[in-house]
């Protein structure tokens, strides 16, 4: 599963896809979760309270039900933790968002 994860949000080779369209819209909405868990965590918590208002922008800003915010976040939360590094999501983000 976590191989998956990095798979996605990075490519086989450790490094994000190009931005020739090498990313799906989940493999987009998991990187802006994921990117927004660990700025949440910088305190060193992550609580309901930020899960919430996470789970809220990605309803607002990517149009998806309670059952899809569920899965990216749970996919989100489990990439942060098994991924020491941002610069993936980070490229992903800065690659295929204009705003």
């Amino acid at each position: 599963m976590l191989t998956r994860i990095r798979d996605i949000l990075l490519g086989q080779a450790g490094v994000a896809a190009d931005s020739s369209g090498g990313h799906t819209s989940e493999e987009l909405h998991v990187a802006a979760a994921a990117l927004m868990v660990e700025a949440a965590r910088l305190d060193g918590t992550f609580d309901e309270a930020e899960r919430a208002r996470i789970g809220d922008i990605l309803k607002r800003r990517f149009e998806m039900d309670d059952q899809s915010v569920a899965e990216i976040l749970e996919l989100a939360t489990s990439a942060v933790d098994s991924i020491p590094e941002i610069y993936g999501f980070t490229k992903t983000i800065r690659d295929n968002f204009t705003q």
